[in-house]
């Protein structure tokens, strides 16, 4: 008769102590959240979505660029445009669809807003951290790794290196089917530091480690595209003029690259790239067309290569040349002092070619130069980085 009272009263004590060790589970699983990242994209997201009218963007999800990323593994779908263009509800819409169709807990959704005006607070540190507390928010179960940090870091008043929240976001990567990560106006995250291209290198690092779905929105930025990443441009008056060019004006591609190809090489862009902010800003009011011919004769020339290659060698032979088209494609949207010294230096043809696949004209430079050979494969910029690896 004791032992069935001392029994009921035992459970009576753990059926009440329960709640309160929840209560004080989920406590303690907030302020870890709050604690990893005080930043609240959520929010932001909300505020986007509402502003949404009816039926906007419904062009986007129903691309087959899009349906193709959302069903291939560790895909990534590269969405550039200019500024005013409507990136960020374009990134608002797609994240809005991803949380709708993952409710369940097996998959992950985690975004970044960038903006320029906050990129003191946008390091890598603070971006990796934003996305970890988004992919453990409201899953208990996947927060030791959080905890583990939290542990190691809290009482010292030291915050977790990009390293220690990487390991962390593997642990939790891992748990799950498949992760989407999506970045708003990439171009306007920092980079004077290396944030841009160091959050790239750990996406890309996850990616190797479990089912990674990557979505960015910026302006265009050729150092981050390549064969592996889906691109999408949708613009109404771009579709209907790419629709009609061969029949409106079949040469108009070698138009185009021929005269980016040609003004490129004008000798004012001989003496290469500008030695500070000043002196690269006249030039671009000097010379309208620099930025666009800069950043778009490599799409312009890959489909008419050989219609163009003379223009095309005199160019890329000329390093001068070169090097005042790769400052102007690399300015950011942010222009932070000293911005002009932040872009790939002594890059020379076999880099420029391999950035846009121009594989024939590659091929006939190297052949016309094989005492160089040697010497133009191996080139590295100031990246340390040489053509093989830009195409690889």
């Amino acid at each position: 008769m004791l032992t069935s009272i001392t029994s009921k009263l035992s459970q009576a004590i753990k059926d009440d102590i329960l709640p309160v060790r929840v209560h004080v589970d989920n406590t303690e699983h907030r302020n870890h959240l709050e604690w990893i990242s005080p930043t609240d994209y959520p929010a932001q997201q909300s505020d986007t979505v509402k502003r949404r009218q009816k039926g906007t963007g419904q062009w986007f999800l129903d691309a087959p660029e899009v349906a193709k990323w959302q069903s291939e593994a560790k895909a990534t779908l590269f969405c550039p445009g200019i500024p005013g263009a409507g990136k960020t509800m374009v990134a608002a819409i797609a994240i809005d669809s991803l949380l709708e169709s993952t409710q369940d807990d097996s998959a992950g959704v985690a975004y970044v807003y960038c903006n320029y005006k906050d990129q003191k607070e946008q390091d890598i540190n603070r971006i990796l951290a934003a996305i970890l507390k988004q992919l453990v928010q409201g899953r208990p179960s996947l927060a030791e790794p959080l905890t583990r940090l939290h542990k190691q870091h809290a009482h010292k008043g030291t915050r977790p290196s990009a390293d220690e929240i990487s390991t962390a976001l593997q642990s939790v990567i891992v748990e799950l089917s498949t992760v989407y990560i999506v970045i708003d106006a990439l171009d306007e995250c920092r980079n004077d530091d290396g944030t841009r291209r160091g959050l790239l290198t750990r996406i890309r690092g996850l990616q190797g480690k479990a089912d990674v779905r990557f979505l960015a929105t910026s302006r265009f930025l050729p150092d981050i595209v390549d064969d592996r990443v889906i691109r999408l441009v949708h613009y109404t008056t771009q579709e209907y003029l790419e629709r009609i060019r061969e029949t409106w004006n079949p040469s108009a591609q070698v138009d185009i690259a021929s005269t980016c190809l040609t003004y490129l090489s004008f000798n004012d862009f001989k003496n290469g790239s500008c030695s500070t902010d000043t002196k690269l800003k006249e030039r671009l009011q000097q010379s309208v067309f620099l930025d666009y011919a800069a950043r778009y004769w490599g799409p312009h020339t890959l489909p008419v290569e050989d219609d163009v290659y003379d223009l095309a060698c005199s160019f890329l032979l000329h390093k001068g040349s070169v090097s005042c088209t790769t400052q102007v494609m690399s300015i950011s949207t942010y222009k932070y002092p000293g911005y002009t010294e932040d872009f790939p230096r002594s890059r020379i043809f076999t880099h420029a070619t391999a950035q846009y696949g121009l594989a024939n004209i590659l091929k006939k430079l190297l052949e016309s130069a094989e005492e160089e050979l040697s010497i133009t494969v191996n080139s590295k910029d100031s990246y340390d980085e040489d053509g093989l690896y830009i195409a690889a």
